[in-house]
Order: structure tokens, then C-alpha cells, then sequence
């Protein structure tokens, strides 16, 4: 084992959103013995960066689903989408009530009218992109745009995923989470961002485990030979992991790193 790969949200994270709190220890054993340690995530390296302050230029980082790729603080990749079609997408979301939208950029976000975002919508929204910008319109951000958001707090899935889907083709919209859906590039995933990595640190997939629990994990799962999802994962994700372990509030992630480096 070479790689050790794992998403944040419902994986890594605890309900609480919350980091383990020996994962920096942990990082480091795992520099230690040779290997290399990575996140992938829908979350922005703005935010990714803030989390992993202490380590940010030893591991990697899939951000926002794959549209944005750096290692050691290089960065390996990066998917802009048409202005043009971003503003669709963004005139788009603005048809339907309770939709709130942010923008990502390469270290930035944007949030438009923040005044006018419920309370509750507002602390979502903080959890992954306590860094935003507040802007008075999203078409008028002057910046590449690797990924636009749509929070739903009524449910993704049945909502804005579906009205959307008519338009995903290029640029394409993705279940990210409960209440969030992403717009990006067509040949974006975290799977893209996997084999980016494993390129440029010549590593191969039966050297690879990888820890996921949602839909968007799905193209993580395709390459690497050993893979894990916690209790809590989405059913279409159980079914296709190597073994399924114990809920992410259990700490099972890091616990089944921690096994894994030990018989390294």
C-alpha cells in the first residue's frame, strides 16, 4: 500500500463535521513509512487547506469533486467552466425558490445577497465555505469557476437534482450530498482526480485504498483496488466497497488508516 485516499464529508468527518483528533499524528506516521496520504472531497482547497493547515504542502488534495487537483502545493489540474454556460446554470438556479447558490474558484468562493439567506441555509453553507465572498450578482464574478453549488435544505435528490438534470451534459450536475448538488465539467470526478495522482506520484491502483461514502465517491471506487465505506454510506456505495466498516461517528476511517499503516 502506497496511497491512502479519503473523502471528508460522511467519511473522514464526524456529524459534527469534525476532523479526528490525532489525524495530523496520524499524516505524519503515515509520511513516515513512505507513504502518501490524500483527501478527496466536494469541498473547495480554500476550505481544505484551512482544515489541513499544519500538513497542506505534504499530502493531496482532490477539491470540488475533481476539478481541482494539488500535491505538495502543486497544483496538477484544473477544469474551468464556460462563462457562458456558468451564467446559465446560475440563471438557472435562481428559477427555483429556497436555492441557494455559491461559486468556487481555484481559492475563493462567492455568495450572492447573503442578507437574504435563512439563518440555517447560512450555517450550511459556512461549513464548507467559511471563506466566501459576498457578491451582488454570481454572473458577474470575474474569476475561473471550477464548480457551481446548489443547496436544497428540502432535499437535493428530489428537487433541484432533477430539475437540473435536462442541462447535465457539458457542464454535467452531480449528487454531492443530501442538500447539494454540483455543476461541473463534464470529465470531471474524483476518480479523474485519483488517476492524476497516481500519475504524477507513479502509483498504481493495487497500491491505492480509498475511503468514500457517497455518489460522488462512485469513480474513486473504480480505481483502486481496495476500498471501504463506512456503516452510515449510501446503498449504491456499500454495494460496490471492498468491506463496509462502522459509522463515520464511530471514528472508523481513521481507525481503519491507522490499522492499515500499521502492517505496513
Amino acid at each position: 500500500m502506497r496511497l491512502i485516499v479519503t473523502d471528508m464529508d460522511g467519511s473522514l468527518l464526524n456529524s459534527k463535521k469534525e476532523l479526528p483528533q490525532d489525524i495530523f499524528q496520524v499524516i505524519e506516521e503515515i509520511h513516515a513509512k513512505g507513504l502518501e496520504f490524500a483527501v478527496a472531497s466536494g469541498r473547495s482547497y480554500g476550505c481544505l487547506a484551512q482544515m489541513f493547515e499544519p500538513v497542506k504542502d505534504k499530502i493531496s488534495f482532490i477539491c470540488d469533486n475533481g476539478a481541482y487537483v494539488i500535491s505538495k502545493g502543486k497544483v496538477l489540474y484544473s477544469s474551468n467552466i464556460n462563462p457562458d454556460k456558468y451564467k446559465f446554470f446560475v440563471q438557472e438556479g435562481r428559477k427555483y425558490p429556497g436555492i441557494y447558490m455559491t461559486v468556487c474558484a481555484p481559492t475563493r468562493a462567492f455568495v450572492e445577497n447573503v442578507n437574504e439567506i435563512p439563518e440555517k441555509a447560512m450555517e450550511e453553507i459556512n461549513h464548507y465555505y467559511s471563506y466566501f465572498e459576498e457578491v451582488s450578482d454570481l454572473c458577474a464574478v470575474n474569476e475561473d469557476v471550477l464548480k457551481i453549488c446548489y443547496l436544497d435544505l428540502s432535499g437535493a435528490e428530489n428537487n433541484i437534482y432533477p430539475a437540473l438534470q435536462p442541462f447535465s451534459d457539458n457542464p454535467r450536475v452531480v449528487l454531492s450530498a443530501d442538500v447539494w448538488v454540483d455543476v461541473v465539467n463534464k470529465e470531471v470526478n474524483k476518480g479523474h482526480g485519483l488517476i492524476t495522482i497516481q500519475n504524477a506520484l507513479d502509483i498504481a491502483r493495487d497500491e491505492t485504498v480509498i475511503f468514500g461514502d457517497y455518489l460522488n465517491d462512485l469513480e474513486l471506487f473504480e480505481h483502486a483496488d481496495h476500498s471501504y465505506a463506512p456503516s452510515n454510506a449510501h446503498d449504491d456505495i456499500k454495494k460496490i466497497a471492498k468491506e463496509v466498516i462502522g459509522h463515520h461517528d464511530e471514528w472508523s476511517i481513521i481507525n481503519k488508516i491507522k490499522e492499515i499503516i500499521q502492517k505496513v
